[in-house]
């Protein structure tokens, strides 16, 4: 049933990092950016930036987080955490438990 499944990649930097270098980091690393807007209760803060990507392999993934905490940190970016999230089923993929229908959402 896992045909969809891929990894997620999150790395966390601090929101008082420059955008243009951030831009110029997820271009190369084939990232995108989201600014965090609420409390997470853990080290990350509201206007911290998520950098997120997504790769169907594991190493592959692992090695995207490696370059771009190594750029983060070559350009003075404070990264603050990292993860890779194994998503075995996601509807936004494939809707493989035919829950949503043609319509979309339940």
């Amino acid at each position: 049933m896992s045909s969809g499944a891929y990894y997620e990649v999150h790395v966390i930097v601090g929101g008082e990092a420059p955008r243009s270098a951030l831009a110029a980091m997820c271009v190369a690393n084939g990232f995108w950016a989201s600014e965090l807007t609420s409390d997470t209760g853990g080290e990350e803060r509201p206007g911290d930036v998520i950098l997120t990507t997504r790769d169907s392999r594991q190493e592959a993934a692992i090695e995207r987080i490696k370059r771009l905490v190594l750029d983060a940190k070559y350009t003075g970016i404070k990264v603050r955490r990292y993860k890779v999230e194994h998503c075995v089923l996601d509807s936004k993929v494939a809707d493989e438990l035919a829950l949503l229908g043609a319509g979309g959402a339940a």
